[in-house]
């Protein structure tokens, strides 16, 4: 029986705060500037900016923890949402709970931060009073977050039929763009006239969308879900040992290709990852921008997702989803590749923007790529947390492994470029035996 149609409303509404809010302004927010927060003051770090002093191996290490909370929690929380049956539906309630925490928790990070002095910084012993709660705060961002994110994306789906998933998540990309765009730019100003201010317009833009959304997205309750689901989701384990018994159920071509492409996402977000935790600090160090300039890059290469994703989307129903992945990790290899041999001031937004581009090609079709590589819908959250897991495995692993590579090479930030190259290219291997995720016939 064919699914129902796409209320696009609906979508736009749940996208606003899970791409817009959460993915697009907080955290460009945490990832432009807390690196520069705990690195400051460390003399190898050649960036004119007051922080706890920490090398590039440690904040590796202290970046990837909200994906460490993702990857234990997501077939946990993917798997209560499918079998959760309460009044205001079975995934908002989680997002409701958790997202607001994390921003009010975001917008007590600077204020932390504006106790260190010129003097203070780069001694961690002596800042470590400071540290402490400031390392407390980054936790209630992460942890929420991490609880948050499968079920928004999980509602996403439930909401989307097979043939309308890329086309929505292409949606939700766009309206996370031009969030963290526009808010970013806008934050850039805010934050040379006080650094906290765009925290508080973060924490402000996340009360309001969770507060829309909490009224007007009417998503399926309990009654409305079919026996067959509601014995299904009763049956299953919980956490790791239910997303597993899952897939182990599903046929051997479907079991092959959720395996690969599980271990494509893994490693494209390895990639990307690189990006995201150190892209300031390589514009800073390399470039020599100023601080509240650092993320401009980001918001560049993210103005270039926005463009190209829609696109992105229409070619997949064109060509196929496997084909516009392949295209997208070749491109994206060979432009990492170029920024890595010419670090050029003249050629670095251009090549970040050739990098974008072919990213979104990859991005705008993997995560759903493996959704529909189930059978059918019936485990939409146990599928959607499984794309979480492989997602944060490989943002965890990235940038760990990266920050000890950059600490060992000297300070050098340009082999991001280089581990990026390495990485997308056995993506693209991965690519090769992967058979089902096309868009599903009558769905």
């Amino acid at each position: 029986m064919d699914r129902q149609r796409t209320n696009w409303w609906q979508v736009v509404l749940v996208l606003l705060i899970g791409a817009g809010a959460i993915d697009g302004f907080m955290w460009y927010l945490y990832n432009t500037y807390i690196p520069l927060y705990l690195q400051g003051g460390n003399p190898n770090f050649q960036a004119d900016v007051i922080g706890f002093g920490l090398t590039p191996k440690t904040v590796g290490i202290i970046l990837v923890l909200d994906n460490i909370a993702a990857f234990l929690l997501a077939p946990v929380i993917g798997a209560m949402s499918d079998g959760y049956r309460g009044r205001l539906g079975r995934r908002m309630p989680f997002v409701v709970a958790t997202a607001p925490l994390a921003a009010i928790a975001l917008a007590a990070v600077p204020l932390i931060y504006k106790g260190i002095t010129p003097e203070s910084s780069g001694n961690f012993q002596l800042l470590l009073p400071l540290f402490i709660p400031f390392f407390l705060m980054l936790m209630l961002v992460l942890v929420p977050l991490a609880v948050a994110r499968t079920p928004i994306d999980a509602l996403v789906y439930d909401l989307a039929p097979s043939k309308d998933r890329t086309k929505a998540r292409s949606l939700g990309i766009i309206l996370a763009t031009l969030l963290s765009i526009g808010l970013g730019i806008g934050s850039s100003l805010l934050y040379d006239i006080n650094i906290t201010l765009p925290f508080i317009l973060s924490l402000v833009v996340t009360l309001i969308l969770t507060g829309i959304g909490l009224v007007s997205i009417k998503e399926r309750k309990g009654s409305e879900i079919g026996a067959e689901d509601e014995l299904a989701n009763q049956a299953n384990e919980m956490g790791l040992k239910r997303t597993l018994s899952v897939v182990r159920g599903f046929p051997e071509e479907n079991k092959r290709s959720i395996i690969f492409m599980t271990l494509n996402i893994f490693l494209g977000m390895f990639g990307f990852s690189l990006i995201q935790a150190f892209i300031s600090s390589y514009n800073m160090t390399v470039m020599g921008a100023s601080q509240a300039q650092a993320g401009l890059p980001f918001l560049v290469a993210g103005a270039t997702l926005m463009l190209v994703s829609f696109p992105a989307a229409l070619l997949a129903n064109k060509i196929g989803r496997k084909t516009t992945m392949m295209i997208g990790c070749l491109g994206w290899a060979a432009g990492a590749l170029l920024i890595f041999m010419f670090p050029s001031k003249a050629l670095f937004i251009p090549l970040m923007v050739m990098v974008a581009a072919f990213y979104t090609l990859w991005f705008v079709n993997s995560f759903v790529t493996l959704i529909d590589a189930a059978p059918d819908d019936k485990t939409l959250g146990t599928m959607t947390a499984l794309t979480s897991m492989a997602n944060m495995a490989g943002m965890s692993i990235g940038p760990a492994l990266t920050g000890i590579v950059i600490e060992a090479s000297g300070y050098n930030y340009g082999v991001i470029f280089l581990a990026q190259f390495i990485v997308v290219l056995l993506a693209f291997i991965t690519l090769f035996p992967i058979k089902k995720g096309e868009i599903r016939a009558n769905a």
